[in-house]
């Protein structure tokens, strides 16, 4: 039957139903009992041969062969359970079948000899055998007031399906419980060998508990880029990025209107070296006038790495306009050009992850920022000074020892690539000329700066050295998995549902990057922004 052969019926049916209860009155509805009633013997089934000899079926009733109705009053088991006691004797003859098949050993043994074997894994729970033959838990709460079931739970398995089905059952009735109070509740009338475990798989498997508190995926970290373990110029491959906004006024301005500036922030990727410059907006020729400064201080860079912010995007495609100009109309110049280009890298939409060099940057300028400046407004010029106390202080930071003798206290840090010698040392002061009594003073103080300065630096280059993140591999997303699209700007239950479409695996065929299908269209995402969903993979 189509769809409107289905509405029709339905239709048909409420018109009836609706006529009958138009024409007729409570009192004229009388109740008629199971064994009276032949439209049973069809919903229960029932075999063609009794079918044949039932008189019931082929004559009916025999109340309605006379002319009076026999007066009879709905049971009380009717009315409070009208499956007349089904539901009861189908879970009780279910738990039996499982228990019989999981634990026939233990069921044997309590019957021949009333003791469950030496080494069965439910020895220590003292089982017994009820008067229904369903396995129970014993104990020594047998004097206690509380439910029957409560003292002697009913012992399920725990790799069984009906277990399975129990649990998310409880799970479901309970309003989507954690895992603890999950357990609470089973505990009341069964007790699953290990049901923590049983417990915690089911909530994690739950779709719409994954929703309600999605967890992103995650994966090891892939190596190095070629850009940052290769020997190199200073900045000659960088990685740019802004931080912001910060507030200044004018110059002798009391009160007024706040301007916005923004810190535009360059690492290179091969000494780690920072540059630091002011931004006035977020336009693409703003940032083009920061690149040409950058370049003309620090020399013309090879590779920039950004992520895929549209002033980046912007300032590209203008980049490239200009380019092409100037290539057109003289291939001298067009040579010249494509050997000092700049090869613009970006990263997959939406995975700040992918820029930890930068993103460290933009971190640690901002902790300089918001303990020297707070909310002080200052000026152009009062800020541009501080910026560049703040690069300076990122520049002389301790990359590694420059070796390994104890008595060296020297490390090598970004500016030795810079300027040869840390922004921040100390130049040593001439002694030849000092009196020689002082000597003994000076190197006491000497020894007491080099030794807070080698536990600083020690302190900060081991807790570089381990994160768990580096050691740990997870399973690959697979094309084919539903997943939730993390977004930053919206709550967890208004994220947008997909599937993975594609993958792309790094060099150790590890995927850290896919193409998810949404009903908006085909992203490229970060395993970092998506959860996966407990549902069995379709492939697409």
């Amino acid at each position: 039957m189509d769809k409107e052969g289905v509405i029709s019926t339905k239709n048909l049916v409420a018109n009836r139903i609706a006529t009958i209860q138009e024409m007729t009155s409570s009192e004229q509805w009388r109740y008629v009992a199971t064994e009276d009633n032949p439209a049973d013997f069809v919903s229960r089934g029932m075999d063609s041969l009794k079918l044949k000899t039932c008189e019931l079926w082929w004559n009916g009733p025999k109340f309605l062969m006379s002319n009076q109705y026999p007066q009879r009053q709905i049971p009380v088991s009717v009315i409070k359970d009208p499956d007349l006691g089904e539901l009861k004797k189908a879970e009780q003859l279910l738990l039996k079948l499982v228990q019989k098949e999981e634990f026939k050993v233990e069921m044997n043994g309590i019957q021949n000899s009333a003791m469950v074997p030496s080494n069965s894994r439910v020895k220590t729970l003292n089982p017994f055998i009820d008067s229904e033959g369903i396995l129970r838990v014993g104990g020594r709460l047998r004097n206690s007031d509380i439910n029957f079931n409560q003292k002697f739970p009913i012992l399920l398995p725990s790799k069984h399906k009906l277990t399975y089905l129990i649990v998310e059952y409880f799970h479901k009735k309970f309003l989507h419980s954690g895992p603890q109070s999950l357990l609470y509740q089973i505990r009341q009338n069964f007790w699953i060998l290990n049901g923590r475990n049983i417990c915690r798989k089911v909530v994690h498997n739950c779709v719409n508990c994954c929703k309600a508190n999605p967890t992103c995926t995650d994966q090891i970290m892939a190596d190095l880029p070629r850009d940052r373990v290769i020997k190199n110029y200073a900045f000659n491959v960088s990685g740019v990025d802004f931080c912001g906004p910060f507030y200044i006024k004018y110059k002798g301005q009391r009160k007024g209107v706040y301007n916005k500036i923004y810190v535009c922030i360059f690492i290179c990727f091969v000494s780690k070296a920072v540059h630091l410059d002011i931004v006035t907006d977020l336009t693409s020729n703003a940032f083009i006038a920061t690149l040409k400064r950058f370049i003309f201080r620090r020399g013309k860079c090879a590779k920039l790495y950004s992520d895929n912010a549209t002033n980046f995007v912007g300032a590209n495609i203008e980049l490239k306009k200009m380019f092409n100009l100037v290539c057109k109309p003289d291939e001298t110049l067009a040579s010249y050009m494509a050997s000092e280009g700049i090869d613009w890298k970006f990263l997959p939409p939406g995975a700040p992850n992918f820029g930890g060099l930068w993103e460290a940057g933009v971190k640690s300028s901002k902790f300089y920022l918001k303990r020297v400046v707070g909310n002080i407004r200052l000026t152009y010029e009062e800020f541009l000074t501080v910026i560049i106390q703040i690069e300076g202080m990122l520049n002389s930071r301790p990359l590694v020892p420059l070796s390994s003798d104890l008595d060296d206290l020297n490390v090598l840090t970004p500016s030795h690539f810079l300027i040869g010698r840390s922004i921040t040392s100390i130049v040593e002061p001439d002694l030849t000329n000092l009196n020689e009594n002082r000597l003994d003073n000076w190197q006491k103080i000497t020894k007491i700066i080099q030794l807070i300065w080698k536990r600083w630096s020690v302190d900060y280059l081991n807790s570089l050295q381990q994160r768990n993140k580096w050691h740990f591999e997870k399973k690959n997303a697979k094309i084919g998995d539903m997943v939730i699209i993390k977004e930053d700007n919206l709550p967890s239950c208004q994220w947008s549902l997909g599937r993975i479409n594609n993958i792309h695996p790094g060099k150790d065929s590890k995927v850290r990057v896919v193409e998810v299908k949404t009903t908006r269209g085909i992203f490229k995402r970060p395993i970092s922004k998506l959860c996966i969903l407990p549902i069995e993979t379709v492939c697409v």
